[in-house]
């Protein structure tokens, strides 16, 4: 196993040991991992950018953002009080 890799390992285990929330840990460790095994840097920019695009991913920041905004303005209470109101 080459050094970066375990050496990423060993990070992603004590960031996550001493309690970092666990998307730095992810980043941190893989960027570290990437440097050390010498990967240029716009492999790494394009391979999140690529994981990312994908409308699953895509489609779970939307479902979040718009029950924020249903909360925000007060239509979830109106949801509940109409369908206490059918039954």
């Amino acid at each position: 196993m080459e050094t970066g890799v375990l050496i990423s390992l060993v990070l992603f285990l004590g960031l996550i040991v001493i309690g970092m929330p666990l998307g730095w840990v992810f980043i941190a460790s893989t960027a570290v991992g990437l440097f050390l095994i010498e990967t240029p840097l716009s492999f790494m920019a394009g391979t999140f950018f690529h994981s990312l695009n994908t409308p699953v991913v895509m489609a779970i920041g939307f479902f979040v953002f718009a029950g924020g905004l249903i909360s925000e303005a007060g239509l979830a209470d109106r949801i509940v009080l109409f369908s206490y109101d059918l039954v």
